[in-house]
C-alpha cells in the first residue's frame, strides 16, 4: 500500500513502531501540553506524531474538520438510526433497530455497530435535550452533572439536536453543532497543543471558510448517502487515491486506556482520588469519581477516540 501511495502521489512514508513503555513514559509530558483539562487519550499518541512529524518538516498538513464537514464520525449514523427508532415508538420501530437496541445494553461502544448501536438505544426513557446528548459520545451532559457541584447550563443551540429524540434530525445541525464545540474545543485545541509541544505547524486546509460555507450548503443527503460516511468525500477521492485507502475502515487514535486504569496507572489513579487538588476544590463530587473508578477497574475494553485520530 506505501508503495502505491508512493507512486499515486508521490507521497514519502516514515513510521515508528510505539511501544506500551513508550506512551507510558510519555503520559506526563502530554499532559503537561495541554495547559488545560481535556478528556482525550488520543493527546499521548498525537504528541508522539507530532514529535516525529517535527524530525523531517517545520509545518503539516491537517485532516481535522474533515469529519465535522461531510460526516465521518459513525456517531451521525447513529443519530440517523436513533431518530428512526424514535420514530417508531420503540415497538413499532423496524426489527433492525429494535434487534440493535437490545444488543446495546451488552455493547463496549468501541465497534462502529456497537457505538451505533448505544446511540439507538440511549434516548430510550428519557428527556429528548437528555436524549440528544446522549448520542453524542462526548456531550452527555445528565452524566457530566453527576461529578459537578453545580449543574450545567445547557449550551445554547444544542436543543435543536434535540429534535433527534422525535425523529425529525438533521444531520447539518450535528455536524454544525461539532464544528462549533468539538472540534475547537478538543480537536484543534489538542493538536495544536501537541504539535506547538515540538516547534511544528499544523495547517486545517478542511477549514478553509469558502470550503466550510459550501460543504453546509449542501444537503445531508450528499454526505451520508446510503450508510456511508463522508460519501461526497470519498466520491470526490475516486480516482486520485487508491481504493484500499478511500475504503479502509475508520481507525482512531486509541490507547488501552481502561487495561492501564487497571495495571500500570492504577495506583496513579488511587492517588488522584484520595488526594486529588480539584477534588479538594468541592467543584467535584469525590463520590461520583469514587463510583466511576470501581466501574473503570471493573471494564476490560479499550476506550476510544472518537476524533479518529
Amino acid at each position: 500500500m506505501r508503495a502505491r501511495l508512493r507512486h499515486t502521489i508521490g507521497s514519502r512514508h516514515v513510521e515508528r513502531t510505539l511501544s506500551e513503555a513508550t506512551l507510558l513514559q510519555t503520559l506526563d509530558a502530554a499532559l503537561d501540553c495541554l495547559d488545560e483539562p481535556i478528556g482525550d487519550p488520543s493527546i499521548v499518541p498525537t504528541y508522539l506524531l507530532s514529535q516525529l512529524a517535527a524530525e523531517h518538516v517545520k509545518v503539516a498538513l491537517g485532516g481535522d474538520g474533515g469529519d465535522e464537514l461531510w460526516a465521518g464520525y459513525p456517531t451521525y449514523l447513529a443519530l440517523r438510526h436513533a431518530a428512526v427508532f424514535c420514530a417508531g415508538a420503540g415497538s413499532n420501530a423496524p426489527k433492525a433497530y429494535r434487534a440493535a437496541g437490545a444488543v446495546a445494553s451488552g455493547s463496549s461502544g468501541i465497534s462502529k455497530p456497537g457505538m451505533e448501536a448505544q446511540a439507538i438505544r440511549s434516548p430510550l426513557g428519557r428527556s429528548s435535550r437528555d436524549a440528544a446528548s446522549a448520542l453524542d459520545v462526548h456531550t452527555d451532559l445528565p452524566q457530566l452533572a453527576e461529578c459537578l457541584s453545580e449543574k450545567p447550563a445547557w449550551p445554547e443551540g444544542l436543543a435543536r439536536l434535540s429534535n433527534a429524540g422525535n425523529g425529525r434530525w438533521d444531520l447539518n445541525d450535528a455536524l454544525a453543532m461539532d464544528l462549533k464545540s468539538y472540534l475547537p474545543g478538543a480537536v484543534l485545541t489538542k493538536v495544536d497543543r501537541a504539535s506547538m509541544a515540538h516547534g511544528l505547524e499544523v495547517r486545517p486546509p478542511m477549514l478553509h471558510e469558502p470550503l466550510v460555507r459550501f460543504a453546509f450548503s449542501l444537503p445531508p443527503s450528499v454526505k451520508l448517502a446510503h450508510g456511508t460516511t463522508k460519501a461526497l468525500l470519498k466520491s470526490a477521492a475516486r480516482g486520485i487515491l487508491p481504493d484500499e485507502i478511500i475504503d479502509r475502515p475508520k481507525k482512531g487514535f486509541a490507547i488501552p486506556l481502561a487495561q492501564w486504569l487497571n495495571g500500570p496507572l492504577r495506583e496513579r489513579l488511587r492517588a488522584v482520588l484520595a488526594d486529588g487538588g480539584i477534588l479538594k476544590t468541592g467543584m467535584l463530587n469525590r463520590m461520583t469519581f469514587e463510583r466511576w473508578h470501581a466501574s473503570i477497574t471493573a471494564a476490560r475494553s479499550i476506550i476510544p477516540s472518537r476524533c479518529g485520530r
